[in-house]
């Protein structure tokens, strides 16, 4: 298995640039990537709640985390391209962190 999903709400505390954010995740799966189910009933509803989400990613990928957000639209209509958005991602991570192993073996 490549990565794992835990599905679960993740806080984690992200620094920045003069900057500090402790940021929730609906759902981590390994090699930093983080998934957002995205409602309009919940989320974007207020200008400040889209500048806490755009300054959250921003803090997420200067750390190193890929944000990937999807609607309740997108998943209803196309959970498969959804998945495999997120399992292409954590392929290729996989991949990249076998190499950097390999070569941390070697010498």
């Amino acid at each position: 298995m490549i990565g794992t999903c835990r599905d679960i709400v993740t806080t984690l505390t992200v620094y920045g640039d003069n900057a500090e954010i402790a940021a929730e995740i609906d759902h981590v799966v390994d090699y930093m990537i983080a998934v957002e189910l995205d409602g309009h009933d919940f989320h974007e509803r207020t200008k400040e709640q889209v500048t806490y989400r755009n300054q959250r990613d921003r803090l997420l990928q200067a750390a190193g985390w890929a944000v990937f957000h999807f609607s309740g639209s997108e998943l209803y209509r196309g959970q498969m391209e959804c998945v495999v958005a997120v399992a292409e991602l954590a392929r290729q991570r996989h991949e990249a962190a076998e190499l950097e192993r390999a070569k941390r073996a070697e010498g």
